[in-house]
């Protein structure tokens, strides 16, 4: 479909749209969101975990009002998956006990480890809580019991993520007593105590209190997790602790095994500029992506990317210096959630936008490994949304095996749902935006091609150029060049297709400082 009608089905919608990079697909849901109900009698289900899973559906872990969990398999069209748990949805909300989610996984047995933070009424002693579902949504008797284990730490925790080892063993994080709190667990789920000391590994810079939010593991087995520095004077800063696979800190990694940035420097703690990691990606390298938010010294929250090395060094190559801050309204506050990868080399994050007037939108910040952000508009600034039924702050998402990004989002008490899931192509246009007063007289040849491009256009003026090849759902499956110089005059880029591209349809893409041009190119091997 030509994106400029779905835009008008946008608009007709009654949804908004800001800087067109992502198009609902209108095959998803109700043209292109799938509201979900309750549970009830909950008022609202907050998203934390998306998984796909191999069948092209996906799993969603939410929190049900404020102390029980739901887990939600839906087909492809966001519809509920009538074939897991009861129509679709797993509601867990044991009596006398509060529970937090914290953590999805998937085992390759499609079994789901759900990780949260257990609070028995009348007490103050967290529990760490893990539960194991059958694929069909049933709780696994030979897991726990009926599958469900509870565990009193020596420690005071709060969990906040779970990764799966591929041994299967089971690692959670979260905060402890000012620490960054990681704990291990076998397949079965019994407590792992060669793990670091006794089972726990809890890590923190000298003399700093700090607290994780996410986990990852490098190709080599190494745990990274990230976090803020959470009390103090100068009370808010980005941490990364790398370790060894059995939790002892890696001092080759920052300063001891620890990786520490604190953006603005505070005064006190009446002046504290929020920064905190919520996600981290590690690259086949063992480099690796942070994402989440800083507060710069004249700025409410932007959204906020990092590249470290394997060593836990800034890559200065990666966007500016080694960062990227994107979030255009000084009276918004951007808050980044998840980072979701697309294999094509295409990076998300996934967060949502809070105003003043308390407006709520979805923001989506799409950049590739390099650090440029992809915004066809060239303003470096966020992907917005703004769902026809209010939303609340919590978000995640994944992409499909479709290549559409799933973001779910919450609602609170609202008729329509509890819960959605909005399904968004990559934007592009597959016509020519050329006019005679800015044509740059696009051509590629061979066309079809099997395996080489030649690609001519003319610049009036000189400007950064990127050159990309899409496929039919605006995934970047090749790159020629990423913001390089190109002074006036006419141009010739040569662009060599990976082998591994199967024949069919494709859209080359050229954009510079004036603009964005497309041509549709074939492949046929």
């Amino acid at each position: 479909m030509d994106p400029r009608t779905l835009v008008m089905l946008l608009a007709l919608a009654g949804s908004q749209l800001h800087a067109q990079d992502f198009v609902l697909d209108p095959s998803f849901g109700t043209n292109g969101v799938a509201y979900q109900p309750g549970p009830e009698p909950y008022s609202g289900a907050s998203p934390l975990v998306m998984e796909t899973l191999p069948d092209g559906g996906f799993l969603s872990l939410h929190s049900a009002g404020v102390d029980a969990i739901k887990v939600m398999r839906c087909t492809p069209n966001g519809k509920p998956d009538s074939s897991f748990a009861i129509n679709g949805h797993f509601i867990l909300a044991p009596p006398s006990i509060g529970l937090i989610p914290s953590g999805m996984v998937v085992r390759p047995d499609g079994k789901i480890i759900i990780t949260a933070t257990g609070l028995f009424q009348g007490t103050n002693d967290p529990k760490i809580f893990i539960c194991q579902l059958l694929p069909n949504g049933v709780p696994d008797p030979s897991f726990g019991v009926d599958g469900v284990l509870y565990y009193n730490m020596p420690v005071y925790q709060i969990l906040r993520d779970a990764v799966l080892q591929t041994d299967g063993k089971i690692l959670v994080a979260g905060g402890s007593s000012g620490s960054m709190f990681v704990s291990r667990f076998l397949p079965n789920g019994d407590l792992d105590l060669s793990f670091a000391t006794n089972g726990i590994g809890l890590y923190n810079p000298p003399g700093v209190t700090a607290s994780a939010k996410t986990i990852a593991l490098g190709p080599d087995g190494s745990i990274y997790v990230g976090g803020f520095k959470s009390i103090g004077a100068d009370a808010s800063a980005w941490v990364v602790a790398k370790a060894a696979p059995n939790g002892v800190l890696d001092p080759s990694f920052g300063d001891g095994g620890i990786f520490f940035l604190d953006h603005v420097p505070d005064q006190s703690t009446m002046s504290n500029k929020p920064e905190c990691i919520m996600d981290l990606m590690v690259l086949d390298d063992g480099s690796l992506i942070a994402g989440g938010y800083v507060a710069l010294s004249d700025t409410w929250e932007r959204l906020a990317i990092m590249k470290l090395d394997a060593f836990g060094q800034a890559v200065h190559e990666f966007g500016d210096n080694g960062r990227i801050y994107a979030g255009t309204l000084p009276e918004g506050r951007y808050l980044g959630k998840e980072l979701v990868y697309d294999p094509t080399g295409l990076f998300i994050l996934v967060g949502s936008m809070l105003t003043l007037d308390n407006r709520k939108e979805v923001v989506i910040l799409a950049f590739d490994g390099m650090g440029t952000v992809l915004d066809q508009n060239g303003s470096n600034a966020p992907f917005q949304f703004q769902p026809e039924v209010q939303m609340q702050l919590t978000t995640c998402g994944t992409f499909d095996l479709q290549g559409r990004l799933i973001v779910a989002v919450s609602h609170w008490n609202q008729p329509e749902g509890r819960s959605s899931f909005i399904a968004f192509n990559f934007d592009i246009n597959v016509g020519s935006n050329e006019f005679p007063e800015n044509s740059i007289g696009l051509s590629a040849w061979p066309n079809p091609t099997s395996g080489q491009l030649s690609i001519s256009y003319d610049l009036q003026a000189a400007s950064k150029v990127s050159v990309d090849l899409l496929d039919v759902s605006g995934r970047t499956v090749e790159r020629s060049l990423t913001n390089a110089h190109r002074s006036s005059g006419a141009q010739l880029e040569h662009l060599s297709l990976d082998p591994s591209l199967s024949s069919g349809t494709y859209h080359l893409r050229v954009r510079t400082g004036a603009g964005s041009w497309t041509r549709t190119v074939v492949i046929d091997r």
